[in-house]
């Protein structure tokens, strides 16, 4: 076994592995980790390679449960000239299909599963391989270079919330959001919403001021995409 020590967000831990899954673990590591010489703050263990799957979303959410200075919002991210598309939503809500029709329009990635805010209410890249669900019920992560798209690296400002699910039947149906149904669109998603109240509130007020957000269902992500792109560009 091999211990992989590791700091990502201000948060330090260990991964114990099998030998030959090393390299296989390293690749897996939340977007941002980088060696670490202190003793982790926790630590998993993996049995196998199905094993590994579940303890990376479990050190993931750790991770953005505990995140030091920055609050974690479920949500698919990229940005449009200089602004962010945040679309806030659990799993299996359409999130990454959504970002990765967006990225073939010419956004820039953020991330497909956590939006990483700081304490201005910028948004910073979680720019992990796009979850991409097949037609058979597969998901597989998807470099976003495979995309033709290209990650984003510095913080950008929110310039819409899309709080929108995939709904086939009802097709696109959007409602206008106020300032304060904004920010409750990103604390309904928010990771440490219930260990870090203040801190979100101060994180997610910055972040929405003058932040335009709709709420509602859509239908096919490629004509989707193109709507919140107009609707970005409109405001």
């Amino acid at each position: 076994m091999t211990l992989l020590t590791r700091t990502a967000w201000g948060k330090t831990f260990g991964l114990e592995v099998p030998d030959e899954l090393v390299a296989e673990a390293e690749e897996r590591m939340p977007f941002g980790s980088g060696p670490a010489e202190t003793k982790p703050e926790r630590t998993w263990a993996v049995a196998s390679t199905a094993h590994l799957d579940l303890v990376i979303g479990e050190l993931e959410l750790w991770v953005a449960e505990h995140a030091v200075g920055f609050v974690f919002v479920h949500a698919g991210c990229v940005a449009v000239d200089g602004r962010a598309i945040v679309i806030p939503g659990r799993t299996m809500s359409g999130k990454s299909a959504l970002v990765a029709a967006l990225v073939g329009l010419g956004a820039t990635y953020y991330s497909d599963e956590y939006a990483a805010i700081d304490r201005e209410g910028r948004v910073h890249p979680y720019a992990r391989p796009l979850s991409i669900r097949s037609p058979d019920g597969m998901v597989r992560r998807t470099p976003i270079a495979e995309l033709n798209g290209t990650a984003g690296v510095e913080p950008v400002r929110i310039g819409l919330v899309a709080q929108v699910r995939f709904d086939a039947e009802s097709g696109w149906s959007l409602e206008e959001l106020s300032p304060g149904q904004v920010a409750l669109a990103l604390i309904d998603n928010t990771v440490p919403a219930q260990t870090r109240p203040v801190e979100v509130m101060d994180h997610l007020q910055a972040a929405t001021d003058g932040a335009r957000g709709l709420r509602g269902t859509r239908g096919d992500a490629a004509e989707a995409a193109q709507d919140l792109l107009r609707l970005l560009r409109s405001d």
